[in-house]
């Protein structure tokens, strides 16, 4: 059997009064547009109907708001719940279709690209002190590790390969660095990546970041994506944790890890005041 859902006669009854009361407003409302814009210029008429009519709107609105019973903090939460929506890709119309698969079991949550971890305690080596590549490492990163990465930009949709240099705590023994000088070279290709002198852990993390984005940036199977170098120094211990210092020769602080994600929004610029 169906059942209907019937408005109360009450319900009805103050709806048939808002509708009443709606329309000797608005008679009101023409009336009193008319004997005010008589006497003004043709410009500020044009700016005084665009506004009335801005006006005429927002309480009709409102009218109907009133009608089902709807108030400024259902508002609030309603743009709440819009905003998550927004963030997880869920058009507004079909969030009740989505969320109802979701309780059910038939969306899986988010599964996350994997990170690819390269250490030296995996047999991933750089020339001691530098960012040169041994030839075991570079082969690796034209073939398998390039196929791995190239299946996951595929299986994940993404666009952005992050290459993040990290370093052990062991210091650099070098007094003066080039990298602000030979890094654009190096990444253009005009310079080698051994003509790069880190003298400290972040920019031997750098270095190395370039030299392995470098290599996967030449591979055709990546002519896609945007290859980002990045430096870590030797502030990450694997696992994502902060240091709290622990020096020595670790050979799986030593590491590339390499990341993918998707491309993201550009903000618009933001124009500092300047200073007085």
């Amino acid at each position: 059997m169906l059942y209907l859902d019937t408005p109360s006669p009450s319900r009805i009854s103050r709806s048939v009064q808002l509708e009443q009361q709606n329309k000797e407003l608005s008679a009101q409302l023409v009336e009193a547009q008319s004997k005010l814009v008589s006497n003004i210029s043709a410009s500020d008429r044009a700016k005084f109907e665009s506004e009335w009519r801005e006006l005429v709107s927002a309480r009709q609105v409102i009218d109907r708001l009133k009608m089902n019973n709807a108030s400024p903090p259902d508002l609030a939460k309603l743009a709440a719940v819009a905003k998550v929506l927004a963030s997880n890709n869920i058009p507004l119309d079909k969030a009740p279709d989505q969320l109802e698969k979701l309780l059910q079991g038939d969306i899986k949550p988010h599964e996350w690209p994997p990170i690819i971890n390269l250490s030296e305690a995996g047999g991933y080596y750089f020339t001691s002190g530098s960012a040169a590549l041994t030839q075991e490492f570079e082969g690796k990163l034209e073939t398998s590790i390039a196929d791995e990465i190239a299946d996951n930009l595929q299986r994940y949709q993404v666009d952005v390969v992050e290459v993040i240099g990290h370093t052990d705590e062991q210091r650099v023994a070098r007094s003066t660095s080039n990298l602000d000088l030979a890094s654009i070279g190096v990444i253009d290709g005009q310079l080698p990546v051994d003509a790069l002198r880190p003298a400290d852990n972040a920019g031997l993390g750098l270095a190395r970041a370039i030299a392995v984005a470098n290599v996967l940036k030449a591979n055709p199977k990546l002519n896609d994506v945007t290859v980002l170098p990045m430096s870590a120094a030797q502030l990450v211990i694997p696992g994502d944790t902060l240091t709290s210092g622990q020096a020595g020769n670790v050979k799986e602080r030593r590491r590339i890890e390499i990341r993918i994600r998707r491309r993201g929004r550009v903000s618009p610029a933001v124009t500092m005041p300047p200073r007085l």
